[in-house]
C-alpha cells in the first residue's frame, strides 16, 4: 500500500479510535491493517515484509536486517498506540 492508501484506510474508522495510530515511515509496503486494542486501534505490520524492505532498500543481508529490526523497529514502544508486528509466511 502507499501512504495515501493507508491514510484513506485508517480514515474509514471513527476519528477517536484512530487519532493516535502510529504509522512507520518508509515501511508502508509492510502495513497489514489495524487491530482493535482496548479502546483504540493500532497499526499492524508484517515482519517478513519489513525484512524484505530492509534487504532490498538498504542493501542489508538477512542477518543485518533482522538485527536492525530487533533493535530499531520491533522494540519500538511508544505506549498503548505502539504498532504490532506479526510473522507472516
Amino acid at each position: 500500500m502507499t501512504r495515501k492508501q493507508i491514510i484513506e484506510f485508517v480514515e474509514q474508522y471513527p476519528e477517536e479510535a484512530v487519532e493516535n495510530v502510529v504509522l512507520l515511515d518508509g515501511l508502508d509496503e509492510a502495513f497489514v491493517g489495524l487491530i482493535a486494542q482496548e479502546d483504540a486501534y493500532v497499526a499492524v505490520y508484517s515482519v517478513g515484509r519489513i525484512l524484505d524492505i530492509l534487504i532490498k532498500r538498504d542493501s542489508m543481508d538477512y542477518s543485518d536486517a533482522m538485527e536492525f529490526y530487533d533493535f530499531n523497529i520491533g522494540a519500538l514502544n511508544v505506549g498503548p498506540q505502539s504498532p504490532l508486528f506479526m510473522d507472516t509466511p
